[in-house]
């Protein structure tokens, strides 16, 4: 049994936000090992508030990149469903 945990950490002025699920129960996964439910597993004592020592830090180096381009239906159904834009009935 798990939940699904999202841990935001301050460090400095940076926030990071970390994503994951926090096992309670591992069932069948303590005899099984070759079974995983996430990828990212978090602590479940996780408290509120709660101030952490870190000993070290390491920064990966990285780039972002641009999303792949929409085409025209794509941009209008995005636009739909997030409800901008006007309908073409309505100009």
């Amino acid at each position: 049994m798990g939940n699904e945990v999202v841990l935001t950490m301050k460090i400095t002025n940076e926030f990071f936000t970390a994503r994951g699920l926090a096992i309670t129960d591992r069932g069948y996964l303590q005899v099984y090992p070759y079974d995983k439910w996430s990828d990212i597993e978090l602590p479940a004592d996780w408290e509120a508030g709660r101030e952490v020592d870190l000993d070290s830090l390491v920064m990966t180096e990285g780039k972002t990149t641009r999303p792949a381009l929409l085409t025209e239906a794509d941009l209008i159904a995005t636009m739909d469903k997030n409800g901008i834009g006007i309908p073409s009935e309505l100009i």
